[in-house]
């Protein structure tokens, strides 16, 4: 008699079948984290450079918009959803709320200006 052997082509189709979906939702996990966290990275870049801009004494409505630019060109998931610059007279206060992937990045940029300070020398 000869011996008959078992093919395991069918289970290894259904251990794929079941596998994938648990695999992609997995990636789309891991992609998600990676690109929040770049966000975030470029969120407080682009805001430290905002908050220079007004600094350097340039409309605040102009620094807004570049950071506006520059946030929609590198982050095209997600979009900001408040946007304030306060200037004071010894710093500058950004805050900005930016979601993409049913998630919110809140933040806020404090940049201190530098005051001079007055001396009483020998006049």
């Amino acid at each position: 008699m000869v011996p008959i052997k078992i093919n395991s082509r069918g289970f290894a189709l259904v251990e794929v079948g079941m596998a994938l979906p648990i695999l992609i939702i997995a990636l789309t996990g891991v992609f998600s984290v990676v690109y929040l966290c770049i966000a975030q990275a470029w969120l407080k870049d682009a805001g430290e450079e905002a908050a220079l801009c007004v600094a350097e004494k340039v409309q605040p409505l102009i620094c807004k918009r570049e950071f506006i630019d520059k946030t929609r060109s590198v982050l095209p998931i997600g979009e900001l959803s408040r946007l304030a610059i306060e200037k004071h007279s010894s710093q500058i206060v950004l805050k900005y709320s930016f979601q993409a992937v049913r998630l919110t990045i809140e933040n806020e940029i404090t940049l201190r200006l530098p005051v001079a300070k007055r001396t009483v020398g020998n006049l």
